[in-house]
């Protein structure tokens, strides 16, 4: 029997440049990934690589990600929003060969949020048991961002003042106002640790992209999991609490490389007792 491998892929805005730069080192390693867990920005990345599409991974980072977050925020000063528009990323990966026969043994599972009185409601599933319509719409829940742009402010203004540090006290104000009621939002507001499915759904080894240079793995995969199952593939110092929306061409190129170097000294081939 062949080995499982499983890719967790945490949520993060702009920060997913270093994703995919480690994802394409996983691909130049010919490391086949059965398992995905992705959330935010982190399903985007993880489609190209569920379609068999890493080859497009770099461009779409490198040449698109840009001009697709200024679209975005062209329209966002049109109006006054509660959400950061993903519209153009789901547009570009809407485009990908679906390679559908090639799907049977591989998952891309993702959460997003559903809002109801005033609650969080966690939702996740596994894209592969929806069309996919269904799938593109899970994965624009997935990384819908909300925000509190405010009556006449423009999106620089917006993005001057966005900080992860404050986000999460302003939207749980907006949220006990009950102004996301009915929303489908970001995953990543509850849950940027969708780890879940590597419970049930278990692996022989086991790659973590993630964006904290000291990440702590949860207890419940620590304890089902044996240490030497677990690559963590992390930035060599911390993102700062504005990179989530810096989607300039300089920061995004930088932190492709970052990450495709990064995994390259993290990737091992070491043989590993399987946990089952």
């Amino acid at each position: 029997m062949s080995k499982r491998v499983g890719l967790f892929l945490q949520g993060g805005g702009a920060k997913g440049a270093f994703q995919a730069g480690a994802i394409k080192a996983l691909e130049e390693e010919n490391i086949e990934i059965n398992v995905i867990s992705a959330t935010s920005i982190g399903a985007i990345n993880g489609y190209f690589l569920y379609t068999k599409n890493v080859n497009k991974l770099e461009k779409f980072w490198k040449l698109k990600a840009n001009k697709l977050a200024n679209q975005n925020l062209s329209k966002f000063d049109s109006m006054e929003s509660l959400t950061v528009e993903n519209e153009g990323f789901i547009d570009e990966i809407n485009l990908l060969p679906n390679y559908s026969m090639l799907e049977e043994d591989r998952s891309l599972y993702v959460n997003y949020v559903n809002v109801k009185n005033k609650k969080l409601n966690e939702i996740w599933l596994d894209i592969k048991e929806l069309d996919k319509k269904e799938r593109l719409k899970a994965i624009k829940y997935t990384s819908l961002l909300p925000c509190n742009k405010k009556n006449n402010e423009t999106s620089m203004d917006f993005l001057r003042r966005f900080d992860n540090k404050t986000f999460g006290l302003e939207f749980n104000k907006m949220l006990d106002k009950g102004v996301y009621e009915g929303f489908n939002l970001d995953g990543g507001v509850i849950n940027n640790n969708f780890l879940n499915p590597f419970i049930f759904d278990k692996v022989d080894k086991l790659y973590m992209i993630v964006f904290r240079k000291d990440y702590i793995i949860p207890e419940y995969i620590k304890n089902t999991y044996y240490k030497d199952q677990i690559i963590i593939i992390d930035p060599i110092k911390d993102f700062s609490s504005k990179d989530t929306l810096n989607f300039g061409e300089e920061f995004l190129n930088i932190r492709f490389e970052e990450g495709y170097k990064r995994a390259k000294s993290k990737i091992s081939k070491a043989d590993f007792k399987p946990l089952f």
